[in-house]
């Protein structure tokens, strides 16, 4: 009976857009109701428990979608149902539909289908959440598959995602960045790759018209990031645990209360430090400072890495900024950076590190220069040789 009440159902479900396994539990869960509404408890258990389980669910999964127009249009109906659950105000929903969309593109096989699914989930996590690395993964994603095919490219979208990741990105390989978009459940990216030689090269060269489509943004927050980076590692190590640190960090971040340009970011980062990360984004923050507290957030929760040794040069991370800036020769009054710097040769933990920072601004990029440095030396010198990367 089973059998030829599924037949008859056949072509209806064949249109449904919910998951076929999704649909063998609804479907065992609303018989075994019927089964009590008129008093056959025992057949209800039976449904629930025993063979007639397994069967039901079989003939469902059955069912399932099984050519690109019939998975096609399971993405289809999935992303307007991501929509509508945009529309009621529950982005997590519609992100998660989203991505179980771009997973069934995935199994139609179409590229350009697949091409589309990634900009749409990219889209949905934004409203989710914005400062997502994999936000900016799935739209690179979109981009290199477009540029691929031929199709319209988005750079923009690119843009901005580069500049809430505060011009930072680990997916600058094919491999790092189908080891992002594919934490996605279903996604392949890196098979879908594997056809096309060139993928690397138009991945560099996604990455690079990003960058330069908003010049200006990815240079300044890479600025901001060699400030700000250090405390961020800081504040990680004192959220596992490390009280010392934790007292630390209070303490360099009091000298920011008076600041005109970081105060609402100094008094955001303390809250996460406490554990009030919802209470963080209700400090007065600018656009800026919205960026670095998501970057906080992601170090925080182990989304990026930030390694934990650039911690100890939090109380000197400021003067980081001044020597990026002359790096790219945008300092006000370079005379002025030598002073400055004296303040680190007096610190014996950081010794050489000050020849290392002017050879920096006279203009050398080997980071051989830094071999025989101490660890946390040469972390500092990385750090300002990735962020002149963007020059």
């Amino acid at each position: 009976m089973l059998e030829e009440a599924v037949g008859v159902l056949r072509p209806r479900v064949r249109a449904w857009n919910e998951d076929p396994g999704d649909l063998a539990a609804l479907a065992i869960r609303e018989l075994a109701e019927a089964y009590r509404l008129v008093g056959r408890h025992s057949a209800a258990k039976d449904l629930l428990s025993g063979p007639d389980s397994k069967g039901l669910s079989d003939l469902i999964k059955a069912l399932e979608p099984r050519t690109p127009e019939e998975l096609g249009h399971r993405a289809d109906g999935l992303m307007a149902r991501a929509e509508d659950a945009l529309g009621r105000g529950d982005a997590a929903q519609a992100t998660e539909l989203a991505g179980h969309a771009l997973r069934a593109c995935y199994e139609s096989g179409d590229a350009r289908r697949i091409q589309q699914g990634h900009y749409r989930y990219a889209d949905f996590l934004i409203r989710h959440e914005p400062f997502a690395p994999a936000v900016l993964a799935h739209l690179v994603a979109s981009c290199v598959l477009a540029r691929l095919l031929d199709e319209p490219v988005r750079n923009s979208a690119v843009a901005v995602a580069l500049k809430w990741q505060a011009g930072w990105h680990d997916i600058g390989t094919v491999k790092r960045l189908s080891e992002r978009v594919d934490l996605l459940a279903g996604v392949r990216f890196g098979q879908i790759m594997a056809g096309f030689p060139l993928s690397q090269q138009v991945l560099n060269q996604a990455l690079r018209m990003a960058v330069q489509s908003e010049r200006d943004a990815p240079e300044d927050f890479a600025g901001y990031r060699v400030m700000w980076d250090p405390v961020l590692a800081a504040i990680a190590l004192a959220r596992q645990g490390d009280a010392d640190m934790a007292s630390r960090v209070r303490d360099n971040l009091r000298l920011y209360e008076e600041s005109v340009d970081w105060h609402a970011l100094a008094a955001g980062l303390a809250l996460v430090l406490d554990g009030r990360e919802g209470d963080a984004w209700n400090c007065g923050l600018d656009g800026i400072d919205e960026v670095l507290l998501g970057r906080c957030m992601n170090v925080v929760h182990r989304r990026i890495h930030i390694p934990s040794q650039l911690a100890v040069a939090m109380p000197i991370a400021g003067l980081f900024g001044l020597v990026f800036r002359a790096m790219k020769g945008s300092l006000d009054r370079p005379d002025d950076l030598v002073p400055r710097l004296a303040q680190i040769e007096m610190s014996g933990q950081w010794e050489g590190l000050v020849p290392l920072l002017l050879r920096l601004v006279a203009g050398e990029r080997d980071r051989r220069m830094a071999a025989s440095a101490p660890s946390h030396v040469r972390l500092v010198i990385d750090m300002l040789l990735d962020a002149a990367a963007l020059l």
